[in-house]
């Protein structure tokens, strides 16, 4: 699976072909928390059992629908190839967040190797329905 602009292909050692992916090409299923070398480390995995870290290479992005502000969470899974964090998952995620200053504000965000990924400002928590 690559992803060329804006689409998506399968790829084979004799075809290419397109295919069309709805939001997001892979699902994230599952997290687990653990602690190398004294520091916390975040593993996913996806609905095709690939396991991979949160960090630096795949990192973390969430969206928020504008008329609900709904999340939408996002993780680099390969190169540029994201998943959708499913929302038991995304639950889950949160319980391990806590509020860490960043940019001048309170956030809350999720540690893993030694990289803080914000999700939400502090100050906005009340904002939401």
């Amino acid at each position: 699976l690559k992803k060329e602009g804006d689409f998506y292909y399968l790829v084979t050692p004799v075809e290419k072909i397109k295919i069309q992916v709805d939001d997001a090409p892979f699902l994230i299923v599952d997290i687990e928390s653990k602690t190398v070398n004294g520091t916390q480390e975040i593993t996913f995995l996806t609905n095709t059992e690939t396991e991979f870290s949160l960090g630096l290479k795949n990192p973390l992005r969430i969206l928020f629908k504008k008329h609900t502000q709904e999340p939408s969470p996002y993780v680099v899974v390969r190169k540029n190839l994201e998943g959708l964090i499913d929302r038991k998952t995304f639950y889950r995620l949160i319980e391990k967040s806590d509020f860490h200053s960043h940019q001048g504000a309170s956030w809350l965000g999720i540690w893993s190797q030694k990289v803080f990924f914000p999700i939400l400002e502090e100050n906005k928590l009340n904002t939401l329905d």
